[in-house]
């Protein structure tokens, strides 16, 4: 029987070097389908699409990606379907025109058949190398021993490579745009896990190696679990995703189950007694292995419950692991700036996975704070910081505030709190710039908005975004709501929930059409009829976009500074050069005159 590997799952979502690559080689194999002037997309593949056709030309591996996907593109125009029905990311006819015309994309069907063959030739060929080189790069994913390398390691391996450059480039960017930062509290106990597992097989048993006998993934809230057969035959080891985040969490365990996949230990925060039961009668059954809602009282996360339970199975804390512990509850105001210097860290573009191992090792040296700063990613931070400052109008063009009072429906949990969703328009860095994605512009807004517990990202009325802002807000559902908002179908986005809005039968398009700038304020207001109408709860709308106009006043101040600075360095020049004085001048321009007499004939 083979052995089982250990699965520990962090809420999140997040790519690995070695998946990013895998799906790079499999590309050639992409499913596009057509209709009505709209490419159509599997939504797993909407991130690394994005990517691809973000930079028309923008570097030679890129470009050869770019021919092949349109050559693809070409070929499904060429036999257009109805519009498909679910979780699809959509590309317009026209932005291919206006971003790729160069390519050359003809409109008649023999033209256009010619144009995507010869386009598809020419990937092939030029891929060809590029893809062998990917599969020379496989091998050196793992060690001698077949264990796959940490990111921090591959990194050290290939980020200098001449050799790997561009495909090193690519597959990072591709892995940044998978990224969405987790919790702490989440990575800690993630971190706990593992330290738990380790300390536990170091005693006669098999040693756990990373990417051999351990691993880690991620599952987005509402997700749900199937998508983890992959990792058949494994144990799962789950921490701080509620049952109520699991739309089917008894199917879901049931089917994993037929495919060898056991959910080794589930550990949650604080639930009601309906959850309770559920996981009470789940762990009874046997699908669920071990668990803390059967203890008497439940820790207030899930990472104390796993130090409890490396306390029960005789793995005392260390001072690391007490210094975490420390840092999740928040004792002290050092406590509380490191929690919050380890969010900024995690809803950055550093990988997920590279800082919960940095916590794990920490746990044995105490030193948790030496590593962040000495793996250099405060810099990073600052770096995406000070990007961000840059275009922060474009962030604060359009933002609006809804603030509810919860009523216990049946997309909050049955919770009566009060809170809000901010509502944006989807931010463009510059021209011909593809939109920010929804997990950097989210690391944005939690950061000006830090009341703000959930994200609507709106790019037009095509697609809206729905991401949490606050990880301790779980009053909405977005698998359903966003079903109410766009068709039926939505809301089913591994990376982030998604709707349609415009694909609703209720939107209404004579009054809102095509949502920009000017109409965006509309829009908000019908998406607080959708929201005020699902929740039975009145809305309170705030436009927080006004900040825009102190922006604005400081670019005019600057462009009067620049003129003034001008004008002062003219005259500068005009009193101490000497070629600038008025005799000087005279004498020159006496030149153009002609002193003879102008004789009239008489």
């Amino acid at each position: 029987m083979p052995l089982k590997k250990r699965v520990i799952i962090i809420h999140g979502s997040g790519l690995l070097f070695s998946e990013a690559l895998d799906r790079l080689i499999r590309f050639p194999d992409i499913q596009v389908l057509y209709s009505h002037g709209t490419y159509y997309f599997k939504s797993v593949d909407r991130l690394i699409i994005r990517r691809l056709l973000a930079h028309p030309r923008e570097s030679r591996i890129i470009t050869t990606y770019q021919k092949l996907l349109i050559a693809r593109m070409l070929q499904a125009s060429l036999s257009p379907v109805s519009t498909p029905r679910g979780a699809f990311y959509e590309y317009n006819e026209d932005d291919l025109h206006y971003l790729f015309g160069s390519f050359g994309l003809p409109f008649s069907y023999f033209e256009r058949r010619y144009r995507a063959e010869l386009l598809h030739q020419r990937a092939e060929r030029e891929l060809k190398r590029t893809l062998q080189k990917m599969d020379q790069l496989i091998p050196g994913l793992r060690t001698s021993n077949g264990i796959l390398l940490h990111e921090d390691e591959i990194r050290k391996k290939f980020g200098n490579n001449p050799e790997y450059s561009d495909i090193y480039t690519l597959i990072k960017s591709i892995q940044l745009r998978y990224e969405s930062g987790t919790s702490v509290d989440s990575a800690v106990a993630a971190a706990f896990t593992t330290y738990r597992l380790i300390e536990s097989h170091d005693r006669g048993e098999e040693t756990l190696q990373y990417g051999k006998s351990y691993v880690y993934d991620f599952v987005e809230y509402y997700e749900g679990l199937c998508s983890l057969e992959k990792h058949s035959p494994a144990y799962l080891y789950i921490n701080n995703i509620p049952p109520c985040a699991i739309p089917e969490l008894e199917k879901d365990l049931h089917y994993l189950k037929s495919k060898g996949v056991t959910l080794k230990e589930y550990l949650v925060n604080n639930c009601s007694d309906e959850e309770s039961s559920l996981v009470s009668r789940l762990h009874r059954d046997g699908l669920i292995k071990k668990t803390n809602i059967t203890d008497s009282e439940i820790s207030s996360f899930a990472s104390e419950n796993s130090a409890r339970m490396a306390v029960s199975e005789g793995i005392f804390p260390v001072p690391g692991a007490n210094t975490l512990l420390s840092l999740i509850n928040k004792d002290n105001q050092t406590s509380i700036t490191e929690y919050n210097l380890l969010q900024d860290v995690l809803c950055s573009p550093i990988p997920v996975i590279e800082v919960v191992e940095t916590i794990f090792k920490s746990i044995k040296t105490d030193n948790l704070f030496r590593s962040v700063r000495g793996k250099k990613w405060l810099q990073e931070i600052q770096r995406l910081n000070d990007f961000h400052a840059s275009i922060e109008d474009k962030f604060l063009k359009s933002v609006y505030q809804l603030f509810f009072r919860s009523e216990g429906s049946s997309l909050d949990g049955g919770q009566d709190e009060e809170f809000n969703i901010l509502v944006v328009q989807a931010v463009k860095p510059g021209k011909g710039r593809p939109h920010l994605t929804v997990g950097e512009a989210a690391y944005y807004y939690k950061r000006k908005f830090p009341d703000a517990q959930y994200l609507f990202y709106c790019i037009g009325s095509r697609l809206l975004f729905f991401k949490r802002l606050r990880l301790d807000s779980d009053w909405l559902n977005p698998y359903e709501l966003m079903s109410q908002i766009g068709a039926p179908g939505d809301g089913s986005e591994i990376a982030s929930p998604t709707a349609r809005p415009a694909e609703n039968l209720n939107y209404p398009r004579q009054i809102i059409g095509n949502v920009g700038s000017l109409n965006f304020s509309r829009f908000v207001l019908y998406l607080s009829f959708i929201l005020q109408s699902v929740l039975s709860s009145s809305a309170v709308i705030k436009n927080r976009s006004e900040y825009i106009d102190v922006l604005q006043k400081q670019r005019i101040m600057k462009i009067v500074l620049f003129l003034l600075l001008c004008f002062i360095m003219g005259l500068s020049i005009l009193f101490t050069n000497d070629d600038y004085r008025l005799d000087i001048i005279e004498k020159t321009n006496s030149n153009f005159y002609n002193p003879t007499t102008i004789s009239t004939g008489e």
